[in-house]
């Protein structure tokens, strides 16, 4: 009787631990959308970009890829449809580096912008670098370099 009870019990163990390792598929976030109120991460890395942001809210995109790496703050509000894409007709805030700029952009739209404005530093065809300032209207282009 003894020997029963022994290997019921060590069974229902054997069977829980199974259960769990099986389980832990479904804890997992990949393919699915998991909200959490607090997550503390010591190192995070995001292999390509992320979403800063929720619907109806303002929100932030950063992506990076072997040519560039940008922070672009929208001003609109972020739409399920919209939600990780550009945004065409809200202004924004853009920051960029390359291997052979870094810069700051403000404008009014995407496309066409009524009003832009770029402030930076840039190697132009493998010279020194120079700093530069670029005020775009629809009526015209102002550039201050130094």
């Amino acid at each position: 009787m003894r020997d029963k009870i022994v290997f019921f019990i060590l069974g229902a163990v054997i069977a829980t631990i199974a259960y769990l390792i099986g389980d832990l598929e479904t804890l997992t976030a990949e393919d699915k959308n998991v909200e959490l109120d607090l997550l503390h991460v010591n190192r995070l890395v995001v292999k390509e970009g992320m979403v800063v942001g929720d619907y109806g809210k303002k929100f932030i995109i950063i992506e990076t890829n072997k040519e560039y790496a940008h922070i672009t703050l929208y001003g609109g509000t972020a739409t399920e449809e919209s939600f990780g894409n550009i945004v065409d007709d809200v202004p924004n805030i853009r920051l960029e580096v390359r291997s052979n700029h870094a810069l700051i952009e403000a404008a009014s739209h995407n496309k066409r912008p009524e009003a832009k404005s770029v402030l930076g530093v840039a190697n132009f065809a493998g010279k020194k670098y120079k700093s530069f300032l670029r005020v775009e209207d629809l009526d015209g282009t102002n550039d201050v370099f130094n």
